[in-house]
């Protein structure tokens, strides 16, 4: 796979905890009256402000499990080589989001089935994960939304790519999380630290996936207003990084930890799955047979025990080759 350029982060002091108050929300961790007097609605209620957040419209995010999935043999292995090294500045919205976007030139991704070039518009964090692979959801989603070449960026068609991180205590850093993991939390109120303003350099080619496999479909925007049709495509391999690496992406977004004494929390930035709309699975999925092929098991060094067990076993053979062949002598005797 080629290799992702490096990309040149501006961590600026964005902080977007005086904007607008937003009338929806994830609702976890809200005050009840905020819920009750109707300042805000939660993702069951969604539709009844923003009609295109529900109907017969497929909708976002889909449980990507057995039943929703089919693998299709035309669909073509995405090469996730955005080209670019530049600055990107960081957005935090408390309980909803943090972005990135690119300041000047929009990095660039072939689309090899609807042969067309995208333009990388931002990129977004979710945790837990947005989808569900097989029920489940990872810690970190990143996903990174393009918009067609040529196209309004404000109403164009969105194609959102999308990498699962899984936070574990004996794994380091991720080096490509390594820039976006920074503290944010300051005075007990989230928001992005003027003070570590300061340009630095992520390389994504380290969050790339060594197996190409992935998921895609259809469907609206994940989030409200829900408007724009948005292709989705969530890499299916999961990459590895540090507790503390999604500790504070999550603080970034006013979330807690993801864990407390080891049960999972219920709050993040995510709208719970949603149920596939028509009869034929909506996702489709591509399988990097070469990929499944390097991620074979590799054969596990043979233990004390293991081999104890594999010379028990050959002897017991032996003694059955010896007594069948005893057999044998006493039955030809005997013709």
């Amino acid at each position: 796979m080629p290799p992702y350029a490096g990309v040149v982060l501006l961590l600026t002091a964005a902080a977007t905890l005086g904007r607008a108050a937003l009338d929806w929300s994830y609702c976890h961790g809200m005050a009840p009256s905020a819920v009750a007097n109707g300042s805000v609605v939660c993702p069951a209620g969604w539709h009844t402000r923003y009609p295109h957040c529900g109907g017969e419209v497929q909708q976002a995010p889909l449980n990507l499990a057995h039943g929703s999935v089919v693998v299709d043999t035309q669909l073509r292995p995405f090469d996730l080589n955005w080209v670019a090294s530049q600055e990107m500045v960081f957005e935090a919205v408390h309980g909803v989001s943090l972005t990135a976007t690119p300041r000047d030139v929009k990095p660039a991704l072939w689309d090899p089935n609807e042969g067309a070039a995208y333009a990388l518009q931002r990129v977004e964090f979710a945790s837990p994960s947005l989808h569900a692979v097989g029920g489940g959801r990872r810690d970190l989603e990143v996903m990174f939304v393009h918009t067609r070449r040529g196209d309004d960026p404000a109403t164009a068609a969105q194609l959102v790519v999308s990498l699962l991180f899984e936070a574990s205590p004996v794994r380091p850093d991720h080096e490509a999380l390594r820039a976006l993991a920074y503290p944010v939390v300051v005075d007990g109120a989230t928001s992005l630290n003027a003070s570590q303003s300061h340009p630095q350099r992520a390389d994504f080619a380290a969050a790339a996936p060594l197996s190409r496999d992935y998921v895609t479909y259809d469907a609206a925007g994940a989030a409200p207003p829900c408007r724009r049709p948005t292709r989705y495509v969530v890499m299916q391999e999961v990459v590895g990084a540090s507790l503390e690496q999604v500790a504070r992406i999550r603080a970034a977004m006013g979330l807690g930890a993801r864990t407390v004494d080891g049960v999972e929390r219920a709050d993040g930035n995510v709208r719970p799955t949603q149920s596939p709309r028509g009869s034929a699975p909506p996702a489709r999925r591509f399988v990097d047979y070469v990929g499944e092929h390097l991620f074979a098991a590799e054969p596990e060094a043979p233990t004390v025990n293991k081999l104890v067990d594999d010379i028990a076993i050959a002897a017991l053979a032996l003694s059955c080759t010896g007594v069948v062949t005893a057999l044998l002598a006493a039955r030809l005797s005997q013709a």
